[in-house]
């Protein structure tokens, strides 16, 4: 293998963090001037996503200068996220929504090796070949490991990092809360919304057509608390959320002087949806 074979085939991999950067461009736009909240759109629908952007365009610049480093984060940065991505989104993965991930992870692999192997073959041919410095890699492997951890963490939270709309919830996750009996076998689901750092079972609320049910995860025993909305007397908003803060909701029941509060992520005005609909409800 010559250095111009595997020069090209860095050459490509780069093509394939350019085409990368593009659509998530093109896509992060279109959803955010179009104020998309519905379907998969929705998560591009966030001025965050600017950072992924970045994030690429940075790879992609070092990787094209045969950085394995870039290359190597590249690739893990990009199985990361379409794990994250295929987690979330509710349709059941196919060969049409796979095929095109997997051209992309074939030409990001191939080139990481290709960069190895360029080095390898610089050095032996280049009598005044440079190894990485210690201080190099000194800095720049914590940056590496941190980077991977905060993926990993990413691709891990639970589900519902939004309230959601009952049609966007995966099947797994419904099935998930009719196990911990937080709700019934089939029962419909209008919002939900969990608080979970790790697992979404932590703790969180969902509304169903006659109940507001939150529930939370001790000791391994999930319990929940079906809350019927004919029981409602009174909605009003405490605090109103911000990017970094949940709106705060309470509810005040029939016979009961106290008020219920109830968190709610403010992204895409699903708050506002909640808020409104539980609103109409005690208002019949």
């Amino acid at each position: 293998m010559n250095k111009e074979k595997v020069a090209g085939w860095i050459q490509q991999g780069f093509y394939a963090a350019i085409f990368i950067l593009t659509i998530t461009t093109v896509v992060t736009i279109y959803s955010i001037f179009s104020d998309t909240t519905e379907g998969f759109f929705r998560f591009y629908n966030d001025p965050a996503m600017t950072a992924d952007i970045l994030i690429v365009a940075v790879l992609a610049f070092f990787l094209r200068r045969k950085s394995r480093f870039a290359a190597s984060v590249l690739l893990i940065y990009y199985l990361l996220s379409k794990y994250m991505t295929l987690s979330l989104d509710i349709s059941s993965p196919n060969l049409a929504t796979l095929i095109l991930p997997l051209i992309i992870t074939f030409f990001l692999a191939r080139a990481t090796y290709a960069t190895f192997t360029y080095h390898r073959i610089e050095r032996l041919e280049n009598p005044d070949y440079k190894k990485p410095s210690k201080k190099g890699l000194f800095i720049g492997l914590p940056i590496l490991v941190i980077f991977i951890f905060g993926a990993w963490f990413a691709s891990n939270m639970p589900e519902s990092l939004e309230v959601m709309k009952g049609k966007e919830i995966s099947s797994i996750t419904k099935n998930e809360l009719a196990e911990a009996e937080v709700i019934k076998k089939g029962e419909n689901i209008d919002f939900f919304y969990s608080y979970g750092v790790f697992d979404m079972l932590e703790e969180g609320v969902v509304f169903t057509d006659d109940y507001l049910i939150y529930y939370i995860t001790e000791e391994d025993k999930t319990k929940s608390y079906r809350l019927p909305y004919s029981n409602m007397k009174e909605i009003r908003i405490k605090e109103q959320g911000d990017y970094f803060n949940d709106t705060i909701i309470e509810i005040n029941f029939i016979g009961d002087e106290e008020w219920i509060p109830i968190y709610l992520s403010n992204s895409l005005g699903r708050d506002m949806e909640v808020f409104n609909k539980i609103k109409s409800v005690i208002n019949q």
